[in-house]
């Protein structure tokens, strides 16, 4: 999937890990717990079992959402051959090639599409071959993604070409997206969001996951406010509640600071993350959620929009973080959007907050730098 050269497999499972992640919680709707453990400060020990996505009860997320299947395409770590040595020309075959045959199928006639069905053909029979090997375990290694095969499969009459070719264009995207240049991402940009919604989502999903790139997560960023910041603003605020061991809360600012560059647009699916995706009821700010609360109540003052005051308002208020570091270190954050959003509703949860936290010096400063903003009076106290 890479052409400098492929990626390492470490790398791909990195990958397929949080592909899966996005779309288990983006699919099954768990915006309103976190996975994280709390401890003083900020912490920067995040082991393995805390990157599961979970629901708003702290139960794993079953995987089994079809159209979230769909974009995940060949991220699917099951299907990799279990000789990584043949990782690349697997990724390739499956990206390059077979991408190709289901796009002609779709848009060609002829000789063309005749071509393009043996080609398929060929890739079936090799999987078939695979799968019969495997039996009765299952098979790793297929070239076909399941859910394309599935189409496959149907009659032709049933069949949808204009799908599978959509898959195919898709599925040569990625392929693309896996290179570090800068250059083949705008051009499969440009396939994809020409396929509108369908490609948009794709494309949304592809860059919240290249975050992760030290080098181009700017291009990532770039290229979701550009060509599909509403379809990414929710891959964007489930990016916020997860810590990859290797970059401790980087990927979460890297989401947030993409949150607040998408800017209004981002607010409904950010204010959703504040509530039950069952009942639609608030769930107040704790230990187990306070970091990814912290990234999108941050996210939300850089934004200003006065609509998500109300919901900072009873951040503030019902707050139910028990370490000190970690409330001191979230009121602060929210003190600030509140003065960013300019709303004079924002001045009396101020005020309260700072009564109650009285004895910090430190906070002292940010509650009398917030009032002044929203005011434009000076408080030495918190009564005036």
């Amino acid at each position: 999937m890479s052409d400098y050269p492929l990626l390492s497999a470490k790398r791909f499972y990195n990958s397929a890990s949080l592909a899966l992640m996005l779309a288990c919680a983006l699919f099954a709707g768990a915006c309103g717990g976190d996975d994280e453990k709390p401890s003083d400060g900020d912490p920067e020990n995040v082991n393995e079992r805390d990157k599961i996505a979970k629901d708003d009860q702290g139960n794993p997320l079953d995987f089994d959402d079809q159209s979230a299947r769909g974009y995940l395409m060949q991220i699917d770590p099951s299907d990799v051959p279990y000789d990584i040595t043949s990782y690349d020309e697997f990724m390739k075959t499956r990206c390059v090639e077979l991408g190709s045959a289901l796009e002609a199928i779709a848009t060609s006639d002829g000789y063309q599409a005749e071509r393009a069905w043996n080609k398929i053909e060929e890739f079936k029979a090799h999987d078939d071959e695979v799968t019969r090997k495997a039996a009765p375990n299952p098979p790793s290694g297929l070239i076909i993604p399941r859910y394309i095969a599935a189409e496959l499969m149907k009659s032709k009459a049933q069949r949808n070409l204009e799908w599978l070719g959509r898959q195919g264009v898709m599925l040569q995207a990625n392929y693309e997206f896996e290179s570090e240049d800068p250059k083949k991402w705008e051009e499969a940009s440009t396939r994809l969001v020409l396929m509108g919604e369908e490609g948009q989502t794709f494309l949304a999903m592809q860059m919240v996951i290249r975050l992760q790139h030290p080098q181009l997560y700017g291009k990532a960023q770039e290229l979701i406010v550009r060509d599909a910041a509403a379809q990414a603003a929710p891959f964007l605020v489930t990016a916020c509640h997860m810590q990859l061991g290797s970059q401790p809360n980087v990927f979460a600012f890297r989401a947030r600071d993409t949150l607040g560059m998408i800017g209004v647009l981002a607010v409904p699916s950010i204010l959703q993350a504040y509530r039950r995706s069952d009942t639609g009821a608030y769930v107040p700010v704790s230990d187990e959620n306070y970091r990814s609360r912290r990234c999108l109540s941050d996210a939300l003052g850089r934004i200003g929009d006065a609509s998500a005051v109300e919901t900072l308002v009873r951040e503030l208020d019902e707050m139910e973080i028990e370490n000190e570091s970690s409330r001191l270190l979230y009121t602060e954050v929210l003190v600030d959007a509140l003065a960013k959003i300019g709303d004079i509703r924002g001045r009396d949860p101020i005020i309260r907050a700072w009564k109650r936290e009285r004895d910090d010096s430190f906070f002292a400063k940010s509650a009398r730098t917030a009032l002044r903003k929203l005011t434009g009076k000076v408080y030495n106290t918190p009564e005036g």
